[in-house]
């Protein structure tokens, strides 16, 4: 997750670099919190369901696999180039 996070915050002044990394692990542990939730929530729904562990992973993979190909096309939707970090110019 470094570069990923290198890349998110590569464009900001660096006076805002504290705030966003802020921001930016919330939002991470969020979505893990949520993630977790959510497939777990689907596991143990086909657990008190059908009785059949074996079932209920299958169905909370497929679950994380459908994740992962929105993620991924999503990823596909990001801009192809990365602004550098702005630099301060110094008044004379």
């Amino acid at each position: 997750m470094p570069s990923l996070l290198n890349i998110t915050l590569r464009s900001l002044p660096p006076q805002f670099a504290g705030a966003a990394a802020g921001i930016y692990s919330t939002v991470q542990q969020t979505s893990s919190a949520l993630g977790i939730c959510l497939i777990g929530g689907v596991f143990y729904y086909f657990i008190g369901l059908t009785k059949n562990v074996q079932l209920a992973y299958h169905y909370g993979l497929i679950i994380h696999i459908g994740c992962l190909i929105i993620l991924s096309i999503l990823l596909l939707c990001l801009p192809k180039t990365v602004q550098g970090p702005k630099t301060a110019t110094v008044a004379e």
